[in-house]
């Protein structure tokens, strides 16, 4: 909990109240005005409430608020991932981790992403990190975003669609998960102005540049806030702010930002004049850090459908690979019961070898699938014999065969053909359905024969419900009649089951929702790429609410099934 009932961020009383910190503010200014010593001075006030915060430098001079200042005013513990000053490194592919570990274990940090080798880089980092904290974090935090405009461009071209989508979200909706953004630029013109105008309170300092003031106008005008103070902005001095806050302070008024008390690191070197290196860094637990990290990423990497498949994948190459060398052995030196005798010792010991290795991967198989299903990342799968394996070979073949799938396939021992065994396996995974629903489910026209004839021969057998009888079910003659069936998982291995059965539009909305969260249908709509009331967007939208992927007419946001959360 906060320890400070106001952030005391500038002179002559000038203070926020501390439940700024889950607000949308911008600081605008041009180069030198005193922009980033305001959001430095607004993060130092804020770890002194008690407030984890999260810087975003794209410039790399963030280090400095550990380092010992003015007055030996002592610096923040704070961590700093990446760049030349860095504690711990950071990579291009880490942004989703290090979201889980902020939000878990409510770090205030600085993520310096200036030294990141490309710009590809730097907004794959930056998309997941906004991505993932935006699904993950529940308590107040705040994320400083300097020189947003480098990521959040006004001109978005097709590699930065993803970064500024992921930000606009997080600054539209990131307060409904307690998260408050502060938009530093010295280029007010450049920045996105679909995320400007969701800024509440707004700093404008020293601007001179006409096309940066004319932003600030629409800004002001668009919130009905003291428009005609903008052509004061040229005569600020350094450190003065005019704060534009209709809603969250209810006030208009010319400020005037305290220095900030750690040490500047961003400093503009003088002609003739030493920059003072910082005295004393404060000291980080980094071994703790560290065990944290490793911690998050195993559990990430325990719970991620795709990092299980792909060890899954891996371990049953290894599988092949011993049948391969058995095979092998076979064929080079086949060995009758009768000569058994007269097997080298050379030969017993490279057999056993094979079969030692068999095991030993079948059974690192069995302990991945086996937490899988733990975890609800995959669903369940009958135990494998692991301990007749070794010396059964046909077993391990059997055994390391895909799990049969829900796709209807030869007639079985009841006679059932493929689109008799495909309308029932629906119907006893996904339970009772209206025939619309149940022809959608299974691929078919509800009106079309290719669907009424099994349905006719379903009914005939006892199968299915009676006609006239709705909604059509599984009757227990019908469950014995298809034997063994794949059920349905949950959580996300329920969504990553439906993706691929959806059609492009389909896949594009859930995706979305799957990114991004719930949202309203306009919302929607946008993040899509669609009119909000066009058919291409509320035909699917209409099919995934018959199916049961999204959530039903008249709720509102639109968000997926519950039973495919988490």
């Amino acid at each position: 909990m906060p320890r400070a009932a106001e952030l005391k961020v500038g002179r002559k009383g000038f203070t926020l109240p501390v439940d700024m910190v889950t607000k949308t503010m911008g600081i605008l200014a041009v180069k030198r005005a005193g922009k980033s010593n305001a959001a430095v001075v607004m993060a130092e006030e804020m770890f002194d409430a008690g407030v984890p915060w999260v810087a975003i430098d794209p410039k790399g001079d963030w280090w400095g608020i550990k380092a010992q200042g003015v007055h030996n005013a002592p610096g923040l513990p704070v961590i700093v991932f990446g760049g030349e000053h860095g504690d711990l490194p950071l990579e291009p592919t880490a942004g989703a981790y290090l979201a889980d570990l902020i939000a878990e274990q409510r770090l205030t940090c600085v993520l310096d992403v200036s030294d990141f080798a490309t710009k590809a880089d730097q907004r794959r980092f930056l998309t997941d990190f906004a991505t993932r904290l935006y699904k993950v974090n529940r308590e107040p935090l705040h994320v400083f975003c300097e020189e947003a405009d480098e990521y959040i461009p006004q001109r978005v071209g097709k590699d930065e669609t993803r970064v500024v989508h992921a930000f606009e979200h997080l600054v539209k909706r990131g307060g409904f998960r307690g998260i408050g953004i502060t938009l530093v630029t010295q280029r007010s013109a450049s920045l996105n102005k679909d995320v400007l105008t969701q800024v509440g309170t707004l700093f404008a300092m020293r601007t001179t540049g006409p096309q940066d003031r004319k932003a600030i106008k629409d800004w002001t005008d668009w919130h009905d806030a003291g428009s005609d103070i903008v052509k004061e902005l040229p005569r600020l001095t350094n450190g003065e702010a005019y704060v534009f806050s209709p809603e969250d302070l209810q006030k208009v008024e010319r400020v005037h930002f305290r220095s900030r008390r750690t040490y500047d690191s961003g400093a503009t070197p003088e002609v003739g004049k030493k920059i003072r290196p910082p005295a004393r860094l404060a000291e980080v637990d980094l071994d703790a850090i560290r065990l944290a990290m490793r911690e998050t990423i195993e559990k990430a990497q325990h719970d991620d459908p795709k990092h299980l498949r792909t060890q899954i994948t891996g371990l049953k190459k290894e599988i092949e690979g011993c049948h391969r060398e058995i095979a092998r052995l076979e064929r080079e030196r086949p060995v009758e019961v009768k000569e058994i005798e007269v097997i080298s010792d050379e030969m017993l010991q490279e057999f056993q070898h094979i079969l030692a290795d068999a095991m030993r991967v079948t059974s690192k198989m069995t302990q991945v699938i086996e937490g899988a299903q733990r975890s609800g990342s995959v669903p369940p799968v009958p135990r494998r014999r692991v301990t007749e394996m070794a010396g059964d070979r046909e077993a391990i073949e059997r055994d390391s065969r895909p799990a049969r799938s829900s796709k209807p396939g030869p007639a079985n021992d009841s006679g059932l053909k493929g689109p008799e065994i495909k309308i029932l396996t629906a119907l006893v995974q996904h339970g009772p359905q209206e025939k619309r629903s149940l022809a959608i489910l299974t691929g078919y026209a509800h009106k079309g024969g290719a669907f009424n004839n099994p349905i006719g021969r379903l009914r005939a057998q006892g199968y299915i419900s009676a006609a006239g009888v709705s909604p059509i079910e599984a009757t227990p003659e019908g469950v014995e009649a298809l034997g063994d069936f794949e059920p349905l998982p949950t959580g996300r291995a329920l969504l990553e089951w439906w993706l691929p059965q959806l059609k492009g539009p389909e896949q594009k909305i859930v995706s979305a929702l799957d990114e991004y969260g719930p949202m309203e249908k306009t919302e929607l709509a946008e993040a899509t790429g669609y009119a909000p009331t066009g058919g291409a967007f509320n035909n699917p939208i209409g099919r995934l609410r018959t199916l049961g992927v999204l959530t039903p007419a008249g709720v509102s946001p639109i968000d997926l099934a519950p039973e495919m959360r988490d």
